[in-house]
């Protein structure tokens, strides 16, 4: 159950990155460049860290797992939405860098399964 958390907390970060520009234009929240455009940066590396991770829980957990971990992922960052408001962009976009660097050491072996 351990290991489901952390894939769901690492997975959340790049939930708020795909998700906050639609979230803060339905609350009348500020979007900053970095999200605003959909073919950024944090949302590219947010896509591909997702299915990295996705595929590592896959591999290293029970074949479940994928749906578990989007269901808590989404559930941690509505809460990180709704906790910290227009702040969550800042944690978004400063939180996918280490949470992708993360996901590669925690998922170290999904790149050798496929070796």
């Amino acid at each position: 159950m351990y290991d489901h958390l952390v894939y769901s907390g690492l997975i959340s970060i790049a939930f708020l990155c795909l998700t906050y520009s639609d979230w803060a234009a339905r609350n009348g929240w500020p979007v900053g460049h970095t999200l605003a455009k959909g073919d950024s940066w944090p949302k590219m590396i947010s896509t591909v860290f997702m299915i990295y991770l996705l595929t590592g829980s896959f591999i290293h957990l029970q074949w479940w797992s994928p749906l578990a971990v989007i269901a808590l992922g989404l559930l941690f960052s509505f809460l990180i939405m709704t906790i910290f408001k227009k702040w969550s962009q800042i944690i978004a976009v400063a939180g996918i860098i280490p949470a992708a660097v993360a996901s590669i050491f925690l998922t170290d072996s999904v790149i050798s399964a496929f070796l």
